[in-house]
């Protein structure tokens, strides 16, 4: 029995340490590229050394003191897997606070060898004002208020002060609710009065 148990151990316990250690995809990312669509990944990409690049990102041309941020965390250190998830929630994190908590931050196949990441941000636009329940406001009168327009970035906090404003009259309850857009790549407010 005991020869068993030490078969295992001997066996099973460098495997499992493999397994739990963080191997790294890379010894050292040497260059990050975010882009907005899909169609922009490259199957091996030439980015410049020691730099984070946005293409296409409208907060990231806003900030780019959060470009500069990144590339001090993140260029020269070893990309794992955690380095991935780290970045992923940074970003989001990141949205959140500007107002934008809609955005959908993938990374896609590719080869880490050379130390290059690619990163997909699809950043939804506003689509559409869908209403509910109005009676007595004119569906203009509300879209108008919620100042929201078609295919422009979602600032939330903009909008939640129009809601507030909306709301400031007894005659009228106005409640919001995000939905996924009728297009791709939008969503959709639902305003219920």
């Amino acid at each position: 029995m005991k020869r068993l148990f030490f078969f295992a151990m001997t066996f099973f316990l460098p495997l499992l340490a493999e397994e739990l250690s963080p191997k790294p995809l890379s010894n050292s990312l040497k260059g990050i590229r975010f882009v907005n669509k899909w169609e922009r990944v490259e199957r091996a990409p030439e980015l410049p050394l020691y730099t984070v690049t946005a293409e296409g990102l409208f907060l990231f041309d806003l900030y780019p003191s959060f470009l500069s941020k990144l590339q001090s965390s993140y260029i020269g250190s070893p990309l794992t897997k955690g380095t991935l998830e780290r970045l992923e929630t940074e970003i989001v994190e990141f949205y959140a606070s500007k107002g934008q908590p809609f955005v959908v931050v993938s990374i896609p196949e590719q080869d880490f060898g050379p130390g290059e990441l690619q990163v997909v941000i699809i950043e939804p636009r506003f689509g559409e004002i869908r209403y509910k329940g109005n009676k007595y406001s004119s569906p203009e009168r509300l879209g108008a208020l919620a100042a929201m327009q078609s295919g422009q970035p979602i600032d939330t906090e903009k909008f939640l002060r129009n809601l507030t404003q909306m709301n400031r009259t007894p005659f009228r309850r106005t409640d919001a609710m995000w939905k996924a857009g009728v297009k791709p790549g939008t969503v959709d407010l639902e305003l219920d009065t």
